[in-house]
C-alpha cells in the first residue's frame, strides 16, 4: 500500500501467467477487488508468489515516482484484506513500518 491498497490476483496453479496487480484507490471505504484468487495455497503457487515478492521493492522503492504520493493507507489495506478473506476465513497479520 501507499496512497491506495494494492492486491495481486494469482490464478490457481499459476495457470493464467503472471499475477495481476489490482489497485483499490478508495481508502475511505476499502473493498476486496475480486472475490477469489487473492488468497491461494502456497505449494502450487510458490513461483508466482516469489515473483511478486521480488518485484515489490522495485515497484515501491521511490514513493514520489509515478505520482504515488500521500499518506500510507495501512488501515484501509487491512480492512480490504479482511474483506478478501471473508469467503474462506483466515488471519490478517500486518507489519507496518511507518506511522498510519
Amino acid at each position: 500500500f501507499d496512497a491506495a491498497a494494492h492486491f495481486y490476483h494469482i490464478a490457481q496453479g499459476g495457470a493464467s501467467g503472471a499475477p495481476r496487480m489490482l489497485v483499490v484507490p478508495d481508502v475511505d471505504e476499502p473493498y476486496a477487488p475480486v472475490p477469489d484468487g487473492l488468497a491461494v495455497p502456497l505449494g502450487p503457487n510458490r513461483d508466482a508468489i516469489d515473483g511478486v515478492l521480488k518485484q515489490l521493492p522495485k515497484m515501491f522503492c521511490d514513493p514520489m515516482e509515478n505520482g504515488r504520493r500521500g499518506a500510507p493507507c495501512s488501515a484501509a489495506a487491512v480492512k480490504a484484506c479482511v474483506e478478501a478473506l471473508k469467503p474462506i476465513g483466515g488471519r490478517v497479520l500486518a507489519f507496518i513500518a511507518s506511522l498510519p
